[in-house]
């Protein structure tokens, strides 16, 4: 959440043209343009009425906060994922890394695991504590979903049956939309305070403000991911839905490479 003195600096900013005011700030605008197919959260019976949504307007910071930060029966897969991406997209609210906290609560434990390896003790990966999992959870998903400008759930929603030894299966795509302005602003709203005096002081003498001292970390600006969810047969989360992997739909070198046949020319010989 932008404190006051942060929204005067950014506009500040505005000023000196290295950041456009109306479509740096429009995560904070109450009135989007898009208002036939965004919504913004207003509770979790919102979330719950949540199927295919695109999310890109502001939120009501209250009622993020009212999002279950553990799963509940109530919230089916897609709703699941609605919440999963609503709070990465405003990581930071209402504390610190609530988002990443909340992925946490809703992954399952060997998603734990693909997020934040741990190191293997006689042979075995044990499970993954929360603060380990703050400290080191890193996946292409995730770093295109924290602060992301806006995501939509696109296509149809996959359900498989269950089986004995486990509960129902789902799968639902996701498109995530970061713009490269919303991806400035966020690296200099979380700059050093020691920063933000020394552009004030560069903007009070009519010289260049300084660049940030950390740059912005690269990440596509449109992705689509393939979240694969399973229903919970066992307590404390029984009958709850919970995050299994996300899939980046973006294929790889590799997989690019391996495109086309065989390796070479010709005839095959035994």
């Amino acid at each position: 959440l932008l404190l006051s003195a942060d929204v005067g600096l950014c506009l500040t900013l505005a000023a000196t043209s290295r950041i456009t005011p109306v479509r740096s700030l429009n995560w904070i605008d109450s009135a989007p343009a898009q208002a036939v197919e965004s919504r913004t959260f207003c509770s979790l019976r919102r979330a719950q009425r949540c199927t295919s949504t695109c999310c890109s307007a502001a939120a009501d910071f209250n009622e993020i906060g009212k999002l279950p930060f553990e799963p509940v029966p109530e919230l089916g897969p897609a709703e699941t994922i609605f919440v999963i991406c609503a709070g990465l997209k405003y990581n930071n609210w209402p504390r610190l890394d609530a988002g990443i906290e909340r992925l946490y609560h809703y992954l399952t434990p060997r998603g734990r695991v693909a997020l934040a390896p741990t190191p293997p003790k006689s042979g075995l990966q044990g499970g993954v504590t929360l603060d380990y999992f703050l400290e080191n959870a890193g996946s292409a998903a995730l770093g295109s979903l924290l602060m992301c400008s806006h995501f939509k759930l696109v296509g149809d929603l996959t359900i498989t049956p269950g089986a004995e030894t486990r509960g129902r299966l789902a799968t639902q795509m996701v498109e995530v939309i970061n713009e490269p302005d919303d991806a400035m602003l966020t690296a200099l709203v979380t700059a050093p305070r020691s920063h933000h005096e020394a552009i004030l002081d560069a903007v009070r003498r009519g010289v260049p403000p300084p660049e940030l001292p950390v740059p912005v970390t690269p990440v596509p600006r449109r992705a689509w991911y393939v979240f694969s969810l399973e229903e919970e047969r066992r307590p404390p989360y029984q009958g709850c839905w919970l995050l299994k992997e996300m899939f980046p739909m973006q294929k790889t070198k590799l997989q690019i490479l391996n495109e086309g046949g065989e390796e070479f020319d010709g005839p095959d010989v035994d």
